[in-house]
């Protein structure tokens, strides 16, 4: 498990350090700078894996000029992180062009195989790919950044048995039958995911519901799709993987919302790590209550929250109670500006 990460002079960041728990959430205002902390661990990916999708996705946010922090003049990036028993570390460096170009160097520790995309590093951003009824597969990558090959990489492992600490339909302890619990559970509604080979290099996507058969991703609620990636991505991890998730509450309802922080809760439970950037109060509130009832130990989660473009994030905790706290374990109110955008108008009214 990553526990430590340092970035100096990368967008809006200029100089912090950040501490990784099973359970990360990074949250606040839109635009202030949260997805950086996780482009900082792509691009600490991206220098060790043989990834072609991977390096292609983060030529967007290498460009010196571009993303240097502008507000401090950086004309270094550093991006620093470690394990958990601290034997493995990992530092990047980007420097100011000259005129041979991008210099950039690396430290690694010998051996070092801890952020390997699609071995143990998952992710899938916020732009990704919805409904389809045709998806890809291809033999080289599993996923993908954006999910274009989720439903493929389903299709060829379906009838694969889960990592054992992932089975909660003890019935059958298939890729298929787990995804399709996590579904109902989340959904409240009998919904399956059904794939079938077209070619060597497509599936047919569609999903069967209450039982009517063959329904067209395009004709069910655009969220069934987006979350159905985001439970394949999470149910196919093991033990010391990190899964990175942008906005996972894309096109659900607040009550899938919540009942979705259950699932990240049980990937934390078992040994999965698990990065999230999110906008919903209902997946920190259900992990509030997660830790609250005991189903989550409270000093395996952590949350960043950042204000503006122009300020650090401020750490936040949560302790047995299921409270917020500072990192000296004292009781604090959420910044203002989220959980309480509407609770004055709400007031009003009663």
């Amino acid at each position: 498990m990553l526990e430590r990460l340092k970035i100096d002079g990368f967008k809006s960041i200029d100089s912090q350090e950040f501490s990784l728990k099973p359970i990360t959430i990074l949250t606040g205002i839109n635009s202030s700078g949260k997805s950086t902390v996780i482009q900082s661990l792509l691009i600490l990916s991206s220098a060790i894996s043989n990834s072609s999708v991977l390096n292609t996705y983060v030529k967007k946010f290498t460009n010196f000029n571009e993303v240097r922090n502008k507000y401090t003049n950086a004309r270094k990036i550093t991006f620093y992180t470690e394990e958990a028993n601290g034997l493995f570390s990992m530092e990047y460096n980007l420097f100011l062009p000259n005129e041979l170009g991008l210099k950039s160097d690396m430290r690694i520790t010998e051996n070092w195989d801890r952020l390997i995309f699609e071995k143990n590093l998952f992710y899938i951003s916020a732009n990704r790919v919805g409904q389809e009824d045709i998806a890809e597969y291809d033999e080289e990558i599993k996923f993908g950044t954006n999910g274009k090959y989720i439903f493929g990489y389903f299709e060829q492992n379906k009838d694969k048995e889960v990592y054992k600490k992932l089975i909660r339909y003890t019935q059958h302890n298939t890729l298929e039958a787990q995804l399709s619990y996590w579904l109902k559970y989340i959904l409240d509604i009998d919904l399956r995911v059904e794939t079938s080979k077209i070619t060597s290099s497509s599936v047919k996507v569609s999903f069967s519901s209450d039982g009517l058969n063959d329904l067209s991703p395009f004709n069910l609620g655009a969220g069934n799709s987006y979350l159905a990636k985001i439970l394949i991505i999470g149910l196919s991890c093991q033990k010391d993987n990190i899964f990175i998730v942008e906005n996972p509450e894309i096109h659900l309802h607040p009550k899938a919302q919540a009942r979705l922080s259950d699932f990240f809760v049980m990937l934390g439970n078992s040994g999965i790590q698990v990065i999230l950037e999110t906008h919903s109060e209902h997946i920190i509130n259900k992990l509030r209550y997660n830790i609250y009832k005991n189903n989550f130990h409270s000093d395996n989660a952590i949350i960043y929250y950042k204000q503006d473009s122009r300020t650090d994030f401020v750490l936040l905790m949560i302790n047995e109670n299921g409270h917020f706290t500072d990192d000296e374990n004292n009781i604090v109110e959420f910044p203002t500006g989220f959980f309480d955008s509407t609770l004055d108008e709400l007031l009003e009214i009663m």
